[in-house]
């Protein structure tokens, strides 16, 4: 299609309850602009993955699926994270569950829920940051290469410091500029 290439082994059923549609299977995409098909362009772009998925829903409001797979690359924030391996749920804006990232720029494992669907987010995972280079991944913008790693706790809810309500937890952290970790 014109959103990219995929490759599906899935069927396929009407749900009148959620007007939408259920789907149960494997899929396999390269280069498919996820982004532009769940009207997300903003956040998200193309996706090359190899995952089995059960759920319904195509758009982030009404989203309910368990996917599990490899997302081999990803564009998130204007940077194409690779070798993402995933287990949860994905259901209105809110993901619970399991990812492991090995690549050159971030190397973690994360497990918990980060939940968008309300007006302020809300977090609450575990995470083992090995490696995370905040320069590359466009997350700073006036550092030179700037990484850390961290073991990190977080359950709180809020988009800024301001307004942020809950706690955050780093054990064994350490932070650098220009230098590796």
């Amino acid at each position: 299609t014109d959103l990219g290439k995929v490759s599906t082994d899935i069927s396929l059923k009407q749900d009148d309850e959620h007007n939408t549609m259920k789907y149960k299977g494997h899929i396999t995409s390269t280069e498919f602009d996820i982004g532009k098909f769940v009207d997300a362009e903003d956040v998200v772009g193309k996706i090359s993955l190899n995952a089995d998925i059960d759920g319904r829903g195509f758009k982030l409001t009404n989203l309910n699926a368990k996917l599990n797979g490899i997302v081999n690359s990803v564009d998130l924030n204007k940077y194409n994270y690779k070798n993402i391996n995933v287990l949860g749920n994905f259901t209105n804006k809110l993901f619970d569950g399991s990812l492991n990232i090995k690549e050159e720029n971030i190397d973690l494992d994360f497990s918990g829920t980060v939940d968008f669907s309300e007006k302020l987010p809300k977090f609450d995972f575990v995470s083992d940051i090995r490696k995370i280079n905040l320069s590359k991944l466009l997350l700073v913008n006036n550092r030179k290469n700037a990484t850390i790693s961290s073991h990190v706790m977080i359950k709180f809810k809020g988009d800024n410091l301001d307004n942020a309500i809950g706690n955050i937890v780093l054990d064994n952290s350490v932070y650098a500029e220009d230098t590796s970790i």
